[in-house]
């Protein structure tokens, strides 16, 4: 279901300054049939990622990673997000990865979906459980905050897991973890 993907490049860094956790913001890009997307991986204290995307013509909307795209291609853009995850562990083989499935915003009505059991959650836990091994990962996710995260086994499962519960409860008040 999530086979197909957009062809994607890596087209930049960003050094942040002034942040205890995040290292760097990897940025890539893809083309759908319709649109151009942008990728920010970032890429925390203990080679934990997080991918988020949107469509580049948002992207200086404040809600930019909410706006669904109405191109009803999820599956290849999940599939798309999925490659580049695959080719950051090909480079670092201690990588995890996590995402916080954005709850929906619509421009045009200024409505919002609840943010506990996103549409988007719900999406990307059943392309991670379908795509990620549990022989290489262990997985976790939160339904109230619409959280997940896949902690690699080469790795303390459970240092790796405190330190990213604590990092990301300080950045994101909503997130929690069941690992």
């Amino acid at each position: 279901m999530f086979d197909s993907f957009f062809r994607f490049n890596k087209v930049g860094r960003e050094t942040p300054y002034n942040t205890e956790y995040l290292k760097n913001i990897w940025y890539y890009n893809f083309r759908s049939t319709k649109s151009l997307y942008v990728v920010e991986v970032e890429e925390y204290l203990h080679d934990i990622f997080i991918l988020k995307y949107y469509q580049k013509k948002h992207r200086k909307h404040p809600k930019k990673f909410q706006i669904l795209s109405e191109e009803y291609k999820a599956h290849t853009i999940v599939g798309t997000c999925v490659r580049i995850m695959l080719s950051i562990y090909s480079k670092n083989m201690k990588a995890s990865f996590g995402f916080i499935g954005a709850n929906s915003y619509n421009p045009a009505t200024r409505e919002e979906e609840p943010l506990n059991n996103t549409q988007r959650f719900r999406i990307y836990k059943y392309a991670m459980e379908q795509l990620i091994s549990t022989d290489t990962f262990t997985h976790g996710m939160d339904e109230d905050s619409s959280s997940y995260i896949m902690i690699n086994k080469r790795c303390d499962i459970e240092f790796v897991a405190g330190e990213a519960k604590r990092m990301f409860t300080a950045l994101y008040p909503t997130f929690s973890s069941n690992i």
